[in-house]
C-alpha cells in the first residue's frame, strides 16, 4: 500500500515537472514568434509571400499622433515614443501569450482536463483560422465568420479580456439567478470594461445576448419578483462598459448615428456580402467555419447552460454583422467582423474544452459512433492551425 501510495506520488510529480516545463517552452517559443511576425507587420516588411499587411502600422501612427477611440492607443504612443516600434511588437506578442495561457485555464475549467494537451489545445486556438479555399477566400481571414488571429492589435487585446470575462462569468452564471456573488460580479465588470476600452466588439455582442438570456428567463422563473433584485444586478454588469462605449460612439460618429458627408455613420443591412458570392458558397462557408462546435454541441445536445450561452453570444455576433454596416470613410473598413471574430474564438474554445471533457469522461455509447466524433472533431479541429 505504501509502495503504490509513493509510485503515484512520483508519477504526479514527473506529471507536473513535464506540465511546467511545458507551459514555459510553448510561453517561450510563442513569444518568439510573435514577435518576429509583429516587427514585419510594423514594417511591412517585404517576404516570399509578399508584405506583411496588417492594422499595425496605423495602430502606432494613431497611438503617436494621439488620436483614435482605444485606450490601447495610449499605451501604444507611449511605447513608441519612448522606445520605438519594437516595444509595441514586445507588448502585442505579450498579449497573445496572456491569452494562451489564460485559454488554458479556461479550458481545464470547462473540461476538468488538467494535462499537457490542454496546453496545446490552447496554442492551437491562438492560431485558428478558417479552412482556406483558394477561389472562395480571396484573402487569408476574408469572408471567414469564425476568427482570425494576427490582424488587428485592438482585437488581440480585446480577446484577452473577453476570454478572461467569459471565464468569470461562467462562474457568476453558475449560481445565477439565486445568488450573485461580489467577487464574481466585480471581476465579470471590470474585464468587461477593460475589453470595451480596448475595442468594443465584444461588450456589444454580450451585453446584446445577457439581455436576451435575462428577459427570457426571467420570464420563464417562477420566482421572477423574488430574484428581480439578482437579475438587475447581473445586468448591471455593463453598465460601466456602457459609459465606455457612449464615449467611443462620439469620437467615432461626431455628428451622431446618421452620419453625414464628412463622417462616418451606422446603418441597417441585409447579410452584406455573405451571400453576394451565392448560396452554394454560403453553406460551404458555413460548413467550413461551423462544423466542429456544431458537431460538438450536437453530440452533447446543446452542452449546459454556459455553452448554449455561448452559441447565443455567437449568433448575436452573426446578427450584428450581417445586419449592420458602417458609412461614410469607414464603409469598407468590415469593422463589425471584430464582433463574430471574438465570439467565434469563444466558440471553438468552449467547443474543444467540451471535446476534452467527452475524451476524459468518454464519448457516446458505440464504438462506431465514438470512433467517427474522435476523428471528424480532432481532423476538423486540426485542418484549421494554418497561417
Amino acid at each position: 500500500m505504501v509502495l503504490e501510495t509513493e509510485q503515484r506520488e512520483v508519477k504526479f510529480f514527473g506529471h507536473n515537472i513535464i506540465y511546467y516545463v511545458s507551459q514555459v517552452i510553448i510561453a517561450i517559443a510563442l513569444f518568439a514568434v510573435c514577435c518576429r511576425l509583429f516587427c514585419m507587420q510594423a514594417y511591412e516588411y517585404p517576404g516570399a509571400l509578399g508584405n506583411h499587411v496588417s492594422d499595425l502600422p496605423a495602430h502606432i501612427r494613431f497611438g503617436i499622433e494621439g488620436r483614435g477611440y482605444s485606450l490601447l492607443y495610449i499605451i501604444i504612443g507611449v511605447l513608441a515614443r519612448t522606445f520605438g516600434y519594437e516595444a509595441v511588437c514586445v507588448f502585442e506578442s505579450v498579449l497573445v501569450v496572456l491569452t494562451w495561457y489564460c485559454a488554458v485555464r479556461l479550458i481545464e475549467k470547462v473540461s476538468g482536463f488538467y494535462s499537457i494537451v490542454s496546453l496545446y489545445v490552447s496554442l492551437g486556438l491562438i492560431f485558428l483560422t478558417t479552412i482556406n479555399l483558394p477561389g472562395i477566400y480571396g484573402f487569408y481571414y476574408t469572408g471567414s465568420i469564425i476568427t482570425q488571429p494576427w490582424h488587428n492589435i485592438t482585437y488581440i487585446a480585446m480577446r484577452l479580456f473577453a476570454v478572461l470575462t467569459v471565464s468569470c462569468f461562467i462562474d457568476l452564471y453558475k449560481n445565477y439567478p439565486g445568488c450573485v456573488r461580489l467577487r464574481d460580479y466585480a471581476l465579470v465588470s471590470i474585464f468587461l470594461f477593460l475589453s470595451a476600452c480596448m475595442k468594443p466588439n465584444f461588450l456589444v455582442s454580450f451585453s446584446l445576448a445577457l439581455l436576451i438570456v435575462l428577459i427570457v428567463d426571467f420570464a420563464k422563473d417562477r420566482r421572477r419578483w423574488e430574484n428581480l433584485r439578482n437579475y438587475v444586478i447581473i445586468g448591471s454588469t455593463v453598465f460601466p462598459s456602457l459609459a465606455v462605449l457612449y464615449l467611443q460612439s462620439r469620437i467615432l460618429y461626431p455628428q451622431g448615428i446618421g452620419g453625414g458627408e464628412e463622417t462616418s455613420g451606422l446603418a441597417l443591412a441585409w447579410f452584406p456580402g455573405f451571400f453576394s458570392q451565392g448560396v452554394g458558397t454560403t453553406v460551404l462557408k458555413l460548413i467550413l467555419c461551423l462544423a466542429f462546435p456544431v458537431i460538438v454541441l450536437a453530440m452533447n445536445k446543446g452542452g449546459s447552460r454556459m455553452d448554449r450561452f455561448i452559441v447565443l453570444l455567437y449568433l448575436v455576433s452573426f446578427a450584428i454583422v450581417n445586419l449592420l454596416h458602417e458609412t461614410g470613410p469607414r464603409q469598407n473598413h468590415g469593422n463589425f467582423y471584430w464582433c463574430i471574430y471574438g465570439a467565434g474564438y469563444l466558440l471553438f474554445l468552449i467547443s474543444a474544452s467540451l471535446f476534452l471533457k467527452n475524451w476524459r469522461e468518454g464519448f457516446p455509447e458505440g464504438r462506431k459512433s465514438a470512433l467517427v466524433y474522435k476523428i471528424s472533431c480532432a481532423a476538423l479541429l486540426c485542418a484549421r492551425h494554418g497561417h
